[in-house]
């Protein structure tokens, strides 16, 4: 089994993920970030390094989902499939060109088509996306204390969350394969564990087979 924990920055993934792993005979498989020496560069001069940023996270999730595919039995802290929520808000926000996002999406495209052939199935068994409110998700970035992602006056940051809050809500609606929203300011992995863990296999039973 493989599952994904998606959501923004500031959703819980890494929480999540983590949870789940402990909980469950699944392999926490983590995308790149402390390594990531763009990622910085975006926050500051987005126009500049957006395309840059989103090549490396595009090539980064597909070996990510593709070790999946081989070995199986993972958590993944996002997927290839939301990579186009940041890619098209980039366009939308004029971090990308159009020919950078056209480009982009002929090499989007060929590494779903890829996973979608070896995959015996799908290559995601479930989708559990967090979700809360634009308000607790620009709370939980400021607790996150990381200098560049933190709101200032006049900055393109503000705009850019709302963005990519709007287009990740529209995009889990239009995800078509099996899927679990979690709302993170209802459910409060952090505070009530086994509430969470009792949600979660309500929703998705499969995961009993897989406790520890």
């Amino acid at each position: 089994m493989n599952i994904v924990v998606a959501g923004m920055m500031g959703a819980g993934k890494t929480t999540y993920t983590n949870q789940l792993a402990k909980w469950y005979q699944l392999e926490p498989l983590w995308e790149a970030v402390k390594e990531n020496w763009l990622l910085e560069k975006f926050y500051h001069e987005p126009k500049e390094w957006g395309f840059q940023l989103q090549l490396f996270f595009l090539n980064d999730r597909f070996e990510g989902m593709k070790r999946a595919l081989q070995e199986g039995d993972f958590i993944l802290d996002r997927s290839i499939y939301e990579d186009e929520v940041y890619a098209a808000t980039f366009q939308k926000m004029e971090y990308m060109k159009d020919v950078e996002y056209q480009l982009y999406q002929d090499i989007l495209q060929k590494f779903i088509h890829f996973l979608e052939q070896e995959a015996e199935e799908e290559p995601i068994d479930y989708l559990i996306y967090l979700e809360g409110s634009f308000e607790t998700i620009l709370e939980r970035i400021k607790e996150r204390n990381r200098d560049y992602e933190q709101l200032e006056e006049g900055c393109h940051r503000y705009e850019y969350y709302k963005t990519l809050y709007d287009a990740y809500c529209a995009w889990y609606e239009q995800y078509q394969g099996p899927k679990l929203k979690i709302d993170i300011d209802e459910w409060k992995i952090i505070e009530e564990p086994e509430k969470v863990q009792a949600f979660i296999e309500k929703e998705i039973p499969q995961l009993k087979e897989y406790r520890k």
